[in-house]
């Protein structure tokens, strides 16, 4: 994984930087498996380990849970700090497909304006944006998003 100039992980870097780095170095390790990207704690030592100072949030405001978005496909879903910005995050999910044996990152994202949320999915070298949506955000909402705009089932 790279180390920035600065070193530091912010609410940008940690769900557009940081989760699909980390995600890309375990799919890549066959001896590790998956289970790593749903340990908080091992983000934790990631970060120190890479000697990554925390700027304008704290690892409590972070969270990870695992849940079924149908039979056939989990997702690691991340709580990120509460967006300040435009295009920070407020949800990111690593969706693997158990029929196919893929894996994907999407993230739901601030827009730039009120009540405005962007559906994005990414990869390490790019990060292209499915749509725009006037929507409350929620965990549902996320899951409603990715499952109706994004074509998982074939």
């Amino acid at each position: 994984m790279e180390q920035s100039a600065e070193n530091k992980l912010t609410r940008y870097t940690l769900a557009y930087d940081f989760v699909p780095q980390l995600m890309v170095s375990i799919l890549n390790n066959e001896n590790i498996g998956i289970a790593p990207m749903a340990d908080k704690e091992f983000f934790m030592k990631v970060a120190d380990k890479m000697n990554m100072s925390i700027e304008g949030f704290s690892w409590n405001e972070f969270d990870i849970t695992v849940e079924h978005l149908d039979e056939k496909h989990l997702a690691i879903v991340y709580k990120f700090p509460e967006p300040q910005n435009q295009p920070e995050a407020l949800y990111g999910a690593i969706v693997i497909d158990h029929e196919k044996s893929e894996v994907s990152y999407f993230t739901l994202e601030k827009g730039r304006t009120e009540g405005r949320w962007a559906l994005g999915r990414h990869s390490l070298d790019k990060r292209g944006l499915i749509g725009l949506f006037d929507i409350t955000p929620s965990k549902d909402k996320f899951f409603e998003l990715i499952m109706k705009n994004v074509n998982l089932s074939h």
